[in-house]
C-alpha cells in the first residue's frame, strides 16, 4: 500500500483547528479518489504530562502508488490542499511511505465514534539492514500479537518529503476499538514482550498513544 503521513505541530488555538478540522477539512480530504482508509489521531500526553511532539497525525492510505499518484494529482486533492492553508499556523510536515498491512483495517461501519491508536515513530538507524531484518523478523511478530488489534501497519517513508529529509523513517501504526481494549492490550504479557524488544531495534523512538477518529 501507500500512505501519506501529515504531522500537524501545536497550532495557536487547538480547540479552533478541532473544530475546523472535523467540521470542514474533513469533507475536503474525504473526496480525493480511492482512499482506502484514513484516519486522524490526536497523540495524549504521557505519564510525566509533557505535551506529545505533535497536536495531531493524519494517516491516509491508497492500495498503490499508482492510485495514490492518480487521487493527488485530482481536482479533489488541490482543493483539499487549498483548504489546509487555513492550518498553516500549526506547521504542517508530510511525508510518503510505502505501507505494509500486517493487520487489515476493521471494516468502516464497525469502527466506534473514537476509537484508540498507538504510534511508533522510529528514527533512521544506523544500519538499516539490521534494523529492517529485525523489525520484520522479530519486532512487527510481537507488535501483532497484542490482544484486540483492529488493524497494524508499518510504513517506510521516502527518502524525500514537500519540506525535505523525513523525520522518521519507519512509522508503525496499531488500532483498537475503544480505550478500554488499549488498556487491556497495555497491560498484557504480549505488550510486554513486543517493549521490552524495542531497544534490539538500535534507533531512536517515539510512542505516541492517540485519540483516533477513523474518517473512510
Amino acid at each position: 500500500m501507500f500512505q501519506v503521513i501529515s504531522l500537524y505541530h501545536h497550532p495557536r488555538d487547538a480547540d479552533d483547528f478541532d473544530s475546523r478540522y472535523l467540521a470542514q477539512h474533513r469533507k475536503f480530504v474525504e473526496k480525493i479518489p480511492h482512499l482506502k482508509h484514513m484516519s486522524v489521531s490526536w497523540p495524549m500526553a504521557g505519564d510525566d504530562d509533557e505535551p506529545p511532539p505533535y497536536h495531531a497525525v493524519a494517516l491516509l492510505y491508497w492500495e498503490s502508488e499508482q492510485l495514490a499518484m492518480q487521487a493527488l494529482s485530482s481536482e479533489a486533492s488541490h482543493a483539499a490542499r487549498r483548504d489546509a492553508e487555513s492550518f498553516a499556523d500549526s506547521g504542517l510536515t508530510t511525508m510518503f511511505a510505502d505501507s505494509h498491512v500486517r493487520i487489515p483495517f476493521a471494516p468502516f461501519g464497525r469502527h466506534a465514534s473514537e476509537s484508540r491508536t498507538v504510534m511508533g515513530l522510529y528514527r533512521q538507524p544506523a544500519d538499516t539492514t539490521a534494523f529492517n531484518s529485525h523489525y520484520r523478523r522479530t519486532h512487527s511478530e510481537l507488535a501483532a500479537k497484542m490482544p484486540a488489534l483492529q488493524s497494524f501497519t508499518y510504513s517506510w517513508t521516502r527518502p524525500q518529503t514537500v519540506q525535505g529529509t523525513p523525520p522518521y523513517y519507519l512509522v508503525g501504526a496499531q488500532e483498537w476499538e475503544s480505550e478500554e481494549a488499549l488498556t487491556d492490550a497495555l497491560n498484557s504479557a504480549e505488550t510486554k514482550l513486543a517493549i521490552d524488544d524495542l531497544p534490539n531495534l538500535r534507533a531512536e523512538t517515539t510512542m505516541l498513544v492517540c485519540r483516533t477518529r477513523i474518517l473512510v
